[in-house]
């Protein structure tokens, strides 16, 4: 009986073509800790490796890991996963082993299905909206207008977003816009943050990039410099994702509609409709969706960047 430890260390071509291999050999893989849905437990599987796990943490999730008893086992106990081994290698090629671990076969092989089904789903809707968000005498000091752009991209990740600052003419230099540039600065980190998710850059972005920030005065602040999707939603204050759909200060939205150019209908833009049609939107100044936005967004930002002045 060999044993074999893949390490990460190895670099990624070799990893992988190591590990298929492996896969290829193995009669069981086994995990001790499993603070998650774990690749390898899913991957051994569809190479008939059967799982040896943890009965502690996400291995007692029966949804994820509907495997037979004897598969689970207390990780602080050496006899249970000696036991475990051979009681498997003992029975690999029997129908009673096959039988046993065939519920987390199938579990596995679905997944496949579901994900391309979501992915499907992102590809459908994401693309629809455009948000155009004119912080209107809004604080240059705050990030509310950044942090509920990246909100907004956490529900629909291929949306579009344009961020319109109040701009404010350099007193000697007329090209310049130094509200612009101020509120650059002031957010400069968390552009960054930004920047390497591939959503802008420092500058506040480009026309190739989902979310823009740009001065009033650039040019109407009522036109997007992009055109995406199938509806434009503006609105004159800061937005985030919510459970409900709630009107921001300046709500509207219009439909695009492509002849020889395009055009924004505003026709049957009324807040009913915008329920039925639009995702469920609603202010950060909102107290209780500036705790909820902490929560959507703790995970991939740290604190500090949700400090309002």
């Amino acid at each position: 009986m060999h044993f074999c430890y893949p390490g990460y260390w190895t670099p990624t071509y070799i990893f992988v073509s190591l590990l298929f291999s492996y896969f290829l050999q193995a009669k069981i893989v086994i995990d001790l800790y499993v603070n998650g849905l774990e690749r390898a437990t899913l991957e051994g599987i569809l190479f008939d490796a059967y799982p040896i796990i943890s009965s502690q943490d996400n291995g007692l999730d029966s949804h994820d890991f509907n495997l037979p008893d004897f598969a689970k086992v207390d990780p602080l106990d050496p006899n249970a996963l000696v036991k475990s081994i051979s009681f498997v290698i003992e029975h690999y090629d029997t129908d009673e082993m096959r039988a046993a671990y065939r519920p987390f076969k199938e579990f596995v092989l679905s997944l496949r299905a579901t994900s391309a089904i979501e992915s499907s789903l992102i590809f459908q809707t994401s693309r629809r909206y455009q948000y155009q968000i004119c912080t209107k005498d809004f604080s240059y000091n705050s990030p509310a207008a950044l942090l509920g752009a990246l909100s907004l991209f956490q529900r629909h990740p291929l949306s579009s977003i344009e961020i319109v600052v109040p701009s404010q003419n350099h007193a000697l230099n007329s090209t310049r816009d130094v509200g612009f540039e101020r509120y650059l600065r002031r957010h400069s980190p968390l552009l960054k943050k930004l920047q390497d998710f591939g959503l802008t850059n420092t500058q506040g972005g480009s026309i190739h990039h989902s979310l823009r920030i740009r001065g009033s005065h650039s040019s109407d602040p009522n036109i997007p410099s992009v055109v995406h999707g199938d509806y434009l939603i503006f609105a004159d204050e800061p937005i985030m994702t919510t459970d409900g759909f709630q009107t921001p200060d300046g709500f509207r939205y219009a439909k695009f509609v492509e002849i020889e150019g395009w055009f924004l209908d505003f026709n049957n833009a009324t807040i009913e409709n915008a329920r039925e049609l639009l995702p469920s939107i609603g202010a950060v100044k909102n107290d209780r969706n500036r705790k909820q936005l902490v929560n959507q967004l703790s995970d991939v930002l740290p604190l500090r960047f949700f400090q309002y002045s």
